[in-house]
Formats: structure tokens, sequence, C-alpha cells
């Protein structure tokens, strides 16, 4: 694992770092990935040990401890995101972060796409209502 600031040039050819720092680490695939840290060193190197202990808990094929569970939790959506993209979690990561209302939404949406719109909008308002109550 490696933390760093990345550096760029800006406009006029001036050299500066990047206010966030940044994690750097070998997947379960061996290869380097960069995820996005916080403005805090030590908060970036939390994410990149927790990111390490769900590494080893994939190669061990063990699910996330709760301390990590409860990390996973309060991680930012795109974090998460990313983790089931590269395949170190379950789809389960992302949907759990969405609000119910979203989840209507996606339910009329698949149910409009099978060409029932009229169905799709009775139902959907029907669960707004339920969910609102």
């Amino acid at each position: 694992m490696r933390i760093f600031r990345p550096k760029y040039r800006d406009r006029n050819g001036k050299k500066k770092q990047v206010n966030k720092w940044w994690v750097e680490i070998k997947d379960h695939n061996e290869i380097v990935r960069r995820f996005a840290g916080e403005r805090d060193k030590a908060a970036t190197e939390t994410i990149g040990r927790n990111i390490e202990k769900l590494i080893s808990l994939w190669h061990a094929n063990e699910p996330p401890s709760t301390q990590l569970v409860l990390w996973l939790n309060q991680a930012p959506a795109k974090l998460r995101e990313r983790l089931v993209k590269i395949g170190l979690l379950d789809s389960g990561w992302v949907t759990a972060s969405k609000s119910i209302l979203e989840h209507v939404r996606d339910f009329e949406n698949s149910l409009a796409l099978r060409g029932k719109e009229k169905h799709a909008r009775q139902t959907a308002s029907m669960l707004r209502k339920i969910i609102g109550g």
C-alpha cells in the first residue's frame, strides 16, 4: 500500500499538489488500483488498511468482519461502487445504500421497459403512498 498526494502542473506551468491523499494498492487480481482518500493522511491510511483487509478476506473466501461492515456502511457510495466493480464486494453493498424511493423508481422503470407503463405508474404511486404514510 502506498499513500501519496499527486502533483500536477497548473495552467501557468507551476507545480502543485492536490488536496486529497490517495491510496495505491494491488487488488486481489494483482492489478494496481488507486483510490481517492481524504484530506487527512491518517484517514486515508485507514481506508487503505480496510481495503487491504477486504483483499485478504477475498483471498480467504471469508465475509467481512463486523468492524469492516460498519466502516463499509459509512464509506462513500463511490468507494463502495468501485469495490463492487472490481469484485471485492457483492453488489448488495451498493443497493443497500439506496433509499426505498430509489428502489421504487427502479422497479417502476423495469415495469415500464416491459411495456407495462400504466401498471408501472399505478404500482409506483401506491408504493409511494404506503411509504409516505
